[in-house]
């Protein structure tokens, strides 16, 4: 019995199995060197049945793993991606308050992968600030050609940094920090890979981020921080 699998869509490719034994597994990506390929996995195919010695009449059984609506709404996805300038109307329009990210979703039939986020820390501005912020921080898979674009606005400049990097470059004086980022950048450095910050903070309960208020005071006319937990926090 010879069984050709088939995937088609992200990461196309082909699979021969003989008797229930696989003989032969092949990704398109492999020939065409385009990464995660689309496209139908002709390379592939041919590779499988050269390895297994067989000719497409001897296949009996073809199973095919498809979805349509998934693949449909993830290639229209990734040619909004590719719009720059569509984006960057958007990004006017979210950033005068003209539409909201939900208005942006809805009008191109966008659905959110929930599950490539997860939160990792909460900080509220002290109030010592005359403009206070109650701030959420994010982990974020992200696909591996993706392209971080600041706004231009609030962000003038962005650039893909590990934070063992950015604290280096922090203590030397190349890059300016602020608490929240300092502390978020040494807490992920107590990771080995992104695979175990990621899961780590994706399997705590709810309520396992407490905010984090810092508190200061004046001394000898500077400014002393303290974070929840230190000596003389909760006297203030």
């Amino acid at each position: 019995m010879n069984i050709l699998g088939l995937n088609l869509g992200h990461d196309s490719s082909c699979t021969l199995l003989k008797n229930g034994k696989i003989i032969a597994a092949c990704e398109e990506e492999r020939y065409t060197k385009i990464k995660h390929s689309r496209t139908f996995p002709i390379n592939a195919i041919n590779d499988c049945l050269k390895i297994g010695k067989i000719r497409t009449e001897d296949i009996n059984i073809i199973s095919v793993c498809f979805l349509p609506k998934k693949y449909v709404q993830e290639f229209y996805f990734n040619q909004i991606l590719q719009d720059s300038k569509k984006l960057d109307a958007y990004r006017q329009k979210l950033n005068s308050k003209e539409i909201t990210f939900y208005e942006i979703c809805k009008e191109n039939n966008l659905q959110l992968r929930a599950n490539n986020i997860v939160p990792f820390a909460h900080w509220v501005t002290p109030d010592i600030e005359p403009k206070r912020f109650d701030t959420r921080f994010f982990l974020a898979k992200v696909h591996s050609e993706q392209l971080g674009v600041h706004d231009g606005f609030e962000l003038t400049e962005s650039f893909w940094i590990s934070p063992a990097k950015a604290l280096e470059k922090f203590h030397q004086g190349e890059m300016n920090m602020i608490m929240p980022t300092i502390k978020s950048l040494e807490a992920l450095t107590q990771f080995s890979s992104r695979e175990e910050a990621f899961n780590h903070f994706k399997d705590l309960e709810d309520g396992a981020i407490p905010p984090i208020l810092p508190k200061f005071i004046k001394k000898d006319g500077a400014w002393i921080g303290f974070l929840p937990g230190e000596d003389g926090y909760e006297s203030i």
